[in-house]
């Protein structure tokens, strides 16, 4: 979703008829930033939701295009209206809206019968978590919800005649994935978007390759975030990288010149 998610929303699930006050509160937390791109995908490829998903792409294309040319407005010190310039981008907010209640309506389905009331409060972590201390232990579901997103990705088209390639690989991704996020904290910055595992735009799911470039992008975005400002430099001196990215099937299409705007906006936005 284009929204930029900066706090901590909480998910409040029913509690148990045998809850009491003697029992203790069961937490959860998940990365939203993490499986935001999967719910998406899953929630736009419904059949009642495709007329949404045709706006909404096309509003995502025209703000992206109106980004470049702003950028490139001001690299080159040509003038330009702001205001004029952002007009473009206020039919987002209405579409962007309506898909972000659509996926947080059906992630909260899919809390509930994933865990069915294991948990009282489930926290939606994104950038700049406001959560500094707590006694109660939290556990981290991201992984589990991701996996039962991945299983309701859309099939291949039937017509097409191919055979989904389902969740063959992903295990092997998944591990392969835990052993990179330890090893991107080592990293410099430069060499930290140099790990970005570059991919055309994909319409199928399956496959180790597909399983590994997404995830390992999203653990590299996870990792970039959490860089102090010497990461500044880097991501502007890589801004107009126009590299695609591996991602998710029927994602945004992101490069890696917008991975690194992005992260310069969420920044501007929070020294706000």
């Amino acid at each position: 979703m284009i929204k930029l998610l900066t706090t901590i929303g909480v998910l409040l699930l029913a509690l148990p008829p045998a809850y009491s006050q003697d029992a203790k509160t069961r937490v959860a937390k998940v990365d939203y930033s993490e499986v935001e791109s999967l719910v998406e995908t899953v929630v736009l490829a419904k059949p009642e939701n495709r007329e949404l998903g045709e706006r909404f792409k096309a509003q995502v294309a025209k703000i992206e295009e109106a980004q470049k040319q702003m950028q490139k407005a001001i690299l080159s010190g040509e003038k330009f209206n702001p205001l004029e310039a952002s007009l473009g981008m206020h039919g987002e907010s209405r579409e962007s809206k309506k898909v972000d209640a659509l996926c947080e309506k059906h992630l909260l389905e899919l809390i509930e019968t994933t865990f069915e009331g294991k948990y009282d409060i489930i926290l939606r972590e994104s950038y700049h978590s406001s959560l500094l201390f707590t006694r109660i232990a939290i556990d981290d579901v991201t992984v589990i919800l991701k996996q039962e997103l991945l299983k309701q990705l859309p099939a291949v088209d039937a017509k097409s005649g191919k055979k989904d390639a389902g969740n063959d690989g992903l295990e092997k991704a998944q591990r392969d994935v835990e052993l990179l996020t330890e090893k991107l904290k080592t990293l410099s910055n430069e060499e930290l978007i140099a790990e970005i595992v570059p991919g055309a735009r994909v319409k199928k799911t399956g496959g180790y390759r597909y399983y590994y470039g997404y995830m390992a992008n999203a653990a590299i975005r996870k990792e970039i975030s959490s860089r102090d400002s010497s990461i500044i430099p880097v991501l502007e001196k890589h801004s107009d990288d126009d590299q695609e990215i591996a991602d998710a099937v029927n994602a945004f299409g992101w490069t890696v010149g917008g991975i690194c705007k992005g992260e310069l906006l969420k920044r501007r936005e929070a020294n706000r």
